[in-house]
């Protein structure tokens, strides 16, 4: 369950970034390694690129972003981005 800094919106908005789990303790909406994926992806890196940089493959750099933009709630990589920057998940 995803929690905001406004109840009043929805858990859409991503204005807070953790999750609940069934301990009651909070997770990073993102691994590190979703997030590693993400910023290569914004460095313009392509899947290839960064798997060779993370020292993982492809298939893996593909696997994380697609869990990232399932955490996100984005339907493409770009957009998975673009929430994440705005989010402060990035680095500059």
């Amino acid at each position: 369950m995803l929690f905001c800094a406004d109840q009043q919106q929805p858990p859409e908005s991503m204005l807070f970034i953790m999750a609940s789990n069934a301990n009651n303790q909070t997770t990073p909406l993102l691994t590190a390694r979703q997030k590693a994926c993400l910023q290569l992806t914004a460095e313009g890196m392509t899947a290839q690129a960064a798997a060779h940089h993370l020292g993982i493959s492809v298939r893996m750099v593909r696997w994380h972003l697609q869990q990232a933009r399932e955490r996100l709630g984005a339907s493409s990589s770009v957009q998975a981005v673009l929430l994440a920057s705005k989010l402060g998940l990035l680095e500059k």
